[in-house]
């Protein structure tokens, strides 16, 4: 009833106090001074019941929740200092039982992430209450992962199948509804291994963090033997693959490669420097899979198109490798 005008102006003031109590930049383009704080309020419209969403009406995933891009958002808000709102939606939203059911077509890296995250905003906020009250939760679900690791170290006829020490046969995406042992998962658990024996280490559950670290560090040495083991060198061009029974000589992911490379590389599990990250980064952009920093996917759209929220590995990668130039 105030009229269009006053109402404006409410929203206006209102977004203008929650910019103000975080961070605050000042860029000299005008156009980027607009975008980091609409980008910040954006993130706002995407909540529901405080949980976060990857999208929400007229867009064609309206409440979806996938388990990777929802923590992106996440984060970021810690980054802006904005710790409550982090706080709040972290737990809501990866530490809600429903999410972390170990069943459904994202449960591993929902599982390995969800400690991630909250190690990042716990770091970011400094907020170690946070972290002592996500604890029971995040021991869980590693528990679970490294139970998970060791189902697959098996030998088969006395020998060691590519897979070895890998995650269990699952989907490794939700539009990649092939099983397949695979090398994104299992690196996104892995990262929530170390990561929980991070998180021991700072509130000093000592037995924890020896335990966790150990099976970190074992299902990191699986997963760059699995790498050597499934390399395609007679691939046009050679790649790594993201499951271990590629047979084609080029992904059978297609465009989604080039989503889960980025994926993959921010999980770190390969490192920024090393021989595999550089194997990833290399066929990007050998084969043209990236424009203007970014990934091409215009498998829906039948022309040139990007997914630009699955460039943070590569972007991360450039910074690490501290090529600023072309970050």
């Amino acid at each position: 009833k105030l009229g269009f005008e006053a109402a404006l102006a409410n929203v206006k003031q209102e977004a203008e106090q929650f910019l103000k109590q975080g961070a605050w930049l000042e860029l000299p383009d005008p156009h980027l001074q607009n975008l980091w704080r609409a980008l910040l309020l954006q993130n706002r419209l995407f909540q529901r019941q405080g949980s976060l969403r990857y999208g929400l009406f007229p867009g064609v995933y309206n409440g979806g929740l996938f388990g990777v891009e929802e923590g992106w958002n996440i984060v970021s808000l810690a980054q802006y200092g904005h710790s409550a709102a982090a706080a709040a939606t972290l737990e809501r939203t990866f530490f809600d039982a429903e999410f972390l059911k170990k069943e459904g077509p994202h449960h591993q890296y929902r599982n390995g992430l969800a400690i991630t995250y909250a190690l990042d905003v716990g770091s970011l906020t400094r907020d170690q209450a946070l972290l002592r009250r996500l604890w029971p939760t995040v021991k869980e679900s590693a528990g679970w992962i490294a139970q998970a690791f060791a189902s697959t170290q098996l030998l088969d006829d006395g020998q060691r199948p590519p897979h070895f020490g890998l995650m269990p046969r699952h989907i490794y995406g939700g539009d990649l509804r092939a099983p397949a042992y695979s090398l994104y998962a299992s690196s996104a658990c892995w990262r929530g291994l170390r990561d929980a024996a991070r998180m021991a280490e700072l509130l000093e559950e000592r037995d924890a963090a020896q335990h966790f670290g150990r099976v970190a560090a074992t299902a990191r040495s699986d997963l760059w033997t699995a790498a050597e083991r499934i390399y395609k060198p007679d691939g046009t061009p050679p790649f790594l693959p993201f499951r271990t029974d590629e047979s084609a000589a080029t992904p059978s992911s297609g465009d989604y490669y080039q989503l889960f490379a980025s994926l993959v590389l921010e999980t770190a599990a390969f490192g920024w420097q090393g021989p595999w990250a550089r194997t990833l980064t290399n066929y990007l952009e050998q084969t043209g899979r990236m424009v203007l920093g970014v990934p091409r996917f215009d498998v829906w759209f039948g022309r040139l198109g990007v997914d630009a929220e699955y460039a943070r590995g590569t972007q991360l990668a450039l910074l690490q490798r501290r090529e600023f130039d072309r970050f």
